[in-house]
Parts: structure tokens; sequence; C-alpha cells
């Protein structure tokens, strides 16, 4: 039973000690967030996912992202707006769904990040 004992104790240290080496992946530089826009009734109307970028001393609009190219607005992944219903954007008709923002910035008009 000593043995027994023993071993036991010597395969759950082991064990521990193979746990803590493992390695975990480095928090997301780019952290995901959600806003979320209600009407005065306190519904939701559209609710918006993104990944913050982070600039760190970079020229993002030119150098990282492209004039002229197609360039999906967000960090890690393409910014996702959701419309709960049908709305209307600058006299356009949009239907509530899932959306995807995809942006080509230009260099007169991008300046936000340069």
């Amino acid at each position: 039973m000593k043995y027994f004992i023993f071993i036991f104790s010597l395969f759950i240290a082991t064990s521990a000690v193979q746990a803590q080496e493992i390695a975990f992946s480095k928090i997301d530089k780019s952290p995901l967030d959600v806003v979320i826009h209600r009407d005065n009734n306190n519904q939701a109307i559209a609710r918006v996912i993104y990944s913050r970028p982070a600039k760190r001393d970079r020229k993002i609009f030119g150098e990282l992202v492209k004039y002229g190219e197609v360039w999906r607005t967000g960090a890690n992944e393409a910014t996702e707006i959701d419309f709960f219903y049908d709305v209307t954007i600058n006299g356009n008709l949009v239907k509530a769904g899932a959306y995807s923002i995809y942006t080509i910035p230009e260099e007169e008009e991008s300046n936000l990040y340069s």
C-alpha cells in the first residue's frame, strides 16, 4: 500500500508540473468590443461587433492598409453589424440582417489613422 501511495503521489506531482508548463496565448492585442444602438424604448436596433485596432506607432493608411484596396474594416476580422429591423441609411433601405463592413480607403479621405 505504501508503494501505491508513493507512485500515485509521484504521478500527481508529475502531472502538476506538466500542467504548469502549458503556454497560453498572449492576450489579444486588438480586443473585441460590442456596441448596441437602442431606440427611445430601449429596444435594440443595431449591434456592431468589432476588434479595436491598435496603431502602436505605425502608419496605418497608405502603408499597412493600402490606398484604393479593399480593407476588412477592423483589426482581427471584418467588423460585423446586425440590424434587428429594416433601417434607412442616407436614404437607402437596409434590410434587417447581419452584414460585414469593408472599406476602400482613399488618400484624400483617409487621414483618421495617418
